[in-house]
């Protein structure tokens, strides 16, 4: 993994989420540099990319029945 990869997932881990804007002008590279990196991190599994940027892979959390989901996303069980 090369050292910027790294780095970017240290800041993954510090922020929660990244922008590409933000990442390219904090390493000095080009917006296209950054997207592909993050498709390669992505490839690997580290992380989920998002319009513009992207976001720690996580556990899976199940999203809760709209049944059970009442006004404002409340469980109503």
């Amino acid at each position: 993994m090369q050292a910027r990869h790294r780095e970017i997932c240290d800041l993954l881990m510090e922020n929660g989420r990244l922008g590409v804007e933000d990442l390219a002008e904090r390493f000095g590279v080009t917006t296209m540099t950054i997207r592909r990196d993050l498709d390669a991190l992505e490839s690997k599994g580290v992380l989920i990319r998002t319009h513009g940027g992207c976001v720690p892979r996580g556990p899976l959390v199940p999203e809760v029945p709209f049944q059970l989901r009442g006004p404002r996303g409340l469980l109503t069980a």
